[in-house]
């Protein structure tokens, strides 16, 4: 199964009203599927924090004890398919639904194990400490792919330095 196409399939989303069952609770769903992640790794080094997000729906947190590890943060709303994700500091990734129209689960689990494992990095373009340009790139099945996230009216060009940061593991394997 070819796990990354978010760009194609946003496309071919496009112009299609998106309408789910109200039967999903996509929130909880999502929850579910996070908390779900999270039970391969050992007790300790993460926490799960959920919330009611901005406006409508459900944050859910994973964060990591370790401070070199990257936060993990899901955003769902019941009737909507689309999962935000937010990885580090500033990574965004917005998992389109499936071709069912369905939340694409198995690839926030994908992401979410890639991340535990360290397999994330970040290009950060600073302007006075804020990110303006961000760069995120996740190993999902061997491959590298580079998520971008671009923020604010003066250009990452005009960045006063950029940072690559190597995020660590959230536990290291025997």
């Amino acid at each position: 199964m070819e796990v990354y196409r978010l760009r194609h399939r946003l496309l071919s989303l496009f112009g299609k009203s998106v309408q789910m069952t109200e039967a999903l609770d996509v929130e909880a769903v999502v929850e579910q599927c996070v908390t779900a992640a999270c039970e391969k790794l050992p007790k300790g080094v993460f926490e799960i924090s959920v919330s009611p997000a901005p406006g409508q729906g459900v944050a859910i947190r994973v964060l990591p004890r370790n401070e070199g590890c990257a936060q993990i943060s899901a955003y769902a709303e019941n009737g909507n398919p689309l999962i935000s994700l937010w990885i580090g500091r500033s990574t965004m990734i917005e998992l389109t639904p499936r071709e069912d129209n369905q939340p694409d689960l198995d690839l926030l689990t994908t992401i979410c194990h890639e991340v535990f494992l360290g397999r994330f990095r970040e290009e950060l373009w600073l302007v006075d400490g804020e990110v303006r340009k961000c760069h995120g790139k996740v190993t999902l099945n061997g491959t590298e792919h580079t998520f971008r996230y671009y923020a604010g009216s003066r250009l990452a060009s005009k960045a006063d330095h950029a940072v690559v940061v190597y995020y660590s593991p959230y536990y290291e394997k025997d």
